[in-house]
């Protein structure tokens, strides 16, 4: 980092933490007619991910392989050229911390409120049709981009025997897609 061509604590620095710069969050709700659209979007945006650590194939590649490697023609290359030859590659845990910043459509729910002349009838008093989606849709750079639920916090303060975080990559979970189907009625 400093300039003198030597790895030493003169090249130390923070690489960030996993606390967001700023968290947001918006809800909307459209309604036309008997029509109603509801829609939730959270933002953390500014953090650190401890996860991510490159892969360079293999065996059993985690889903992506790395395809932006340092060579004599890549010299900006993201990653290190791997070391074959001793069966390990030139990584350290520091790769491991990228860019957690992330959105997630936490929640889109559009609904139909049936006609009070209709509902006479059948003496209701109220029908409503609904449709949600749970978690549809995250999106964001680094980590997100390779599959990896920055949201996830689980076991973060607690360290392996190598000192990093049990979380991250390390112990990370989908994020769960659901769809509801609702009716609500009214006597």
């Amino acid at each position: 980092l400093n300039g003198d061509h030597k790895i030493d604590a003169a090249d130390m620095t923070i690489l960030g933490t996993p606390r967001p710069s700023w968290t947001g969050g918006i809800t909307n709700t459209f309604t036309y007619k008997n029509w109603s659209l509801n829609s939730f979007i959270y933002l953390r945006w500014g953090q650190m991910y401890f996860g991510g650590y490159p892969n360079y194939g293999g065996a059993s590649p985690n889903g992506r392989v790395e395809n932006d490697i340092w060579t004599f023609d890549n010299p900006n290359g993201r990653w290190p050229m791997p070391n074959f030859a001793s069966g390990l590659t030139n990584t350290s845990a520091a790769m491991q911390y990228n860019n957690g910043s992330f959105g997630v459509i936490r929640n889109i729910s559009i609904s139909y409120n049936v006609q009070k002349s209709l509902l006479q009838r059948f003496a209701m008093k109220e029908l409503v049709f609904n449709l949600q989606v749970i978690n549809p849709l995250m999106f964001g750079p680094g980590v997100v981009k390779w599959g990896i639920n920055p949201d996830d916090d689980t076991n973060w303060s607690i360290a392996s025997t190598n000192t990093n975080p049990l979380g991250g990559t390390n112990n990370n979970t989908i994020l769960p897609r659901s769809f509801v189907f609702g009716i609500r009625a009214g006597f």
